[in-house]
Order: structure tokens, then sequence, then C-alpha cells
């Protein structure tokens, strides 16, 4: 019988949590959701591509985002085409061209909204709604009554993808709510379509004397209701509750006997509440706000008010013709015209970046998006093969 020692088979090293393909595809969930982040990742090595080529883990991503996507750009209505602005720098700066949308005769469509990664055109009889990213989309009749040819014309309109349990705003499932007034506009009227019923709801409507939604300003949504600016003789904004689907209007007329061009924004402002945007005669960007005091009372108070001079360079702006094309929602940014192009301006921080050369645009619809698609090109690089 040998005596022969035993020898202990040396220890292995612990595995490295990035070689579990969970605990991978939940660090690679954290990425920032930058166009440029999953191309870049991708490049690691074969592995991280293929994680991240999965379209369930696309659809994990945007997900996990969702409340919080980056602003890609705007798109604008021109005299006959839809272009798209792109705003972020390189790396993370999507081309132009990769939002074009090819129509018959674009000179016939229009843009309403831009929301929750869709955009929703107006078509001569039809409404559009389009996903940038990957290309789908829906074409939806519009509702008995709101005929673009009737009497009652689409105004304007607003959508958003329809709520998920937990709120989920990455639903495929999406509504597009439609306003508008008749002949007289004496009354304003709002109908809901839902995908994923593929019905439209019944009509409600509201007095709305002398006032009309513009066609080209966007509605904005503050919490659960979607608001539109209505001008005229009187001015107001037009508020549908998306829940209790009851549409009301708000005078606001006493307060806007300052506002310049007749023209104003409803914006969300901090908490949430609902506030109101214009170019006041006295040459100041105004922000009003809805206060509710102890006692009970309510009413509007100026929130913030903004000399040009404090954001814009004078040459922009002295002797000419200014005015608020777009709004942000949730971010406290507007877009404005001047003679010498488009700038975007941060309400905190008073910080103006100019975003377009174009002096003519009648109103940016601001594109948020996680954006997935195009793993490989980012700033150049196009398809190489991963590192490893």
């Amino acid at each position: 019988m040998g005596g022969g020692r035993r020898t202990s088979s040396p220890a292995l090293a612990p595995a490295s949590p990035l070689e579990d393909d969970d605990l991978l595809s939940e660090f690679l969930l954290r990425l920032p959701p930058v166009p440029s982040s999953l191309p870049r990742a991708s490049l690691v090595c074969k592995r991280w591509h293929n994680l991240i080529s999965d379209e369930g883990f696309h659809r994990c991503f945007r997900d996990r985002h969702c409340n919080h996507p980056p602003l890609l750009g705007f798109f604008a209505q021109l005299e006959n085409s839809i272009s798209f602005t792109p705003i972020m720098e390189p790396p993370d700066r999507i081309p132009s061209d990769f939002f074009s949308f090819l129509l018959d005769n674009p000179g016939e469509c229009r843009i309403l909204c831009c929301r929750h990664g869709l955009v929703l055109l107006l078509l001569p009889t039809r409404l559009l709604v389009w996903d940038p990213s990957s290309g789908d989309a829906s074409l939806i009749s519009v509702p008995r009554g709101f005929d673009t040819r009737a009497r009652a014309k689409v105004f304007n309109g607003a959508m958003l993808r329809a709520a998920r349990d937990g709120g989920d705003k990455h639903s495929s499932h999406f509504q597009v709510v439609v306003v508008s007034t008749d002949e007289k506009s004496t009354r304003a009227f709002a109908c809901v379509f839902s995908s994923e019923t593929g019905e439209w709801s019944n009509p409600v409507s509201a007095a709305c004397p002398s006032m009309t939604p513009p066609t080209s300003t966007p509605g904005t949504l503050v919490r659960r209701s979607l608001h539109w600016a209505l001008d005229g003789v009187s001015h107001g904004i037009l508020e549908y509750d998306l829940d209790k689907q009851f549409l009301k209007v708000i005078d606001v007329t006493l307060f806007l006997s300052n506002v310049l061009h007749y023209r104003i924004w409803a914006m969300p402002v901090e908490g949430g509440v609902l506030g109101y945007l214009f170019y006041s005669i006295n040459h100041k960007i105004e922000l009003w706000k809805w206060s509710a005091d102890r006692d009970g009372g309510a009413g509007w108070v100026l929130e913030r008010s903004f000399e040009l001079d404090e954001f814009l360079p004078r040459s922009s702006h002295e002797g000419s013709h200014i005015e608020i094309v777009g709004i942000v929602e949730d971010s406290n940014v507007f877009y404005l015209q001047t003679k010498t192009g488009v700038y975007m301006v941060h309400m905190e921080s008073m910080q103006c970046k100019k975003v377009s050369e174009i002096t003519e645009i009648k109103a940016c619809h601001s594109f948020t998006s996680v954006y997935t698609t195009g793993l490989g090109a980012v700033d150049g690089e196009n398809g190489d093969e991963p590192l490893c």
C-alpha cells in the first residue's frame, strides 16, 4: 500500500460577476439612455454584442429609461415638408435623415404632436401615428363629425402611449385625442381613439365663445390632462381630462392684457401644476401658474419673468419679431424663433443654445425617445467587428 500524500487541487478563482449573462444584462441596462451607449458597448466583444442586439434587451432598456428619455431633437412643419432637427452633440447626434418620413404629398400633411417616442400626423382625410425609431406607422380614420372636409374640421390633436400596469410609458398601445370647434367657434369638441380597442369614444363638448384652437400649437400633457391654448377674441386653455373624459375651457383673457402676438403656451410648472408661457408686450418672457391659497381660493400668479437680454444675443432680437415656438414638457425648456434662427432656452440655468438657422418655424415639436436602433452606427463607426 502506498503511503503517498494526497495533494489538494488548487482552489478555482471565483467567477467574475460579468461572466453571468443575467448579471451582465442588469449591468448593461444601467447604461445611460443616450443613442451612443448601446452601439459602443456592443463593440466590446461578441458576447456583449449578442446580448445587446436582442430585441428583448431593447424592450427592457426602453422600459427602464422610459420616464427620463433624452431629448433627441424636434420636428417642425415647413412650407412643403416636415423636418427633423437634431439637438444632441456627437456621438449622440442623430442624423436628420434618420427620421425622414416619405409621403406622396408632404405639403398636405401637418404634424400635430410628438410624445413618448411617437409622432402624430394629420393627412387630408386620416391620422397617422408614426414611430420614427422603428419606422412603424398606423393609419386611423378621422371620427365621424370631425372629418377634415366637413363643417367641423380637426384643428388639433395629441397622442400618448396608453398606461400599462405600473404606468409604463412604453406600452405598445396608444391613445389619440382630437379637438375641434363648430363653424361659429362657440363650442369645442374632443374625441379619443384607443389602439387597444380600435374605436373612437363618444365626443364630449364645452362652450368656448370666440375661441379657436391654434392649428400649429401642440397640446401639453400636465399630469393626466391635455391642454391646448385657445386664441381669438378671447383667450383660454382647453383642457381634456383623460381619466374623467371631461372637456372644459379655462379663461385667461383677463390675465393676458399684455400678451404680444396673441399666442400662449400651456406648460407644466414645478409640482405638476398648470402654467402658461407667453412673450409680453414689455418684451419679456412671462410664466404664470395656477395657485391655490389656504382659504380655498385660487387664481393665476406670476411665477417668473425673463428679460430677453438675460439669455439672447442682442443681435438676434433687436428690432425684430420674437415668438415662442415650442416647449419641452417637464424640462423648463422653451424654443424662441428669432430673425437669426431658433434658440433653446433653459429657464432654470438661463442657458441658451442656437439649435436651428431656420427663421420661419411655426412650432417645434420636441422628440424625446430611448433610441435603440442602428447598432454600430455611432459617429462614423459603421459596424466594425467587436474588439474580442
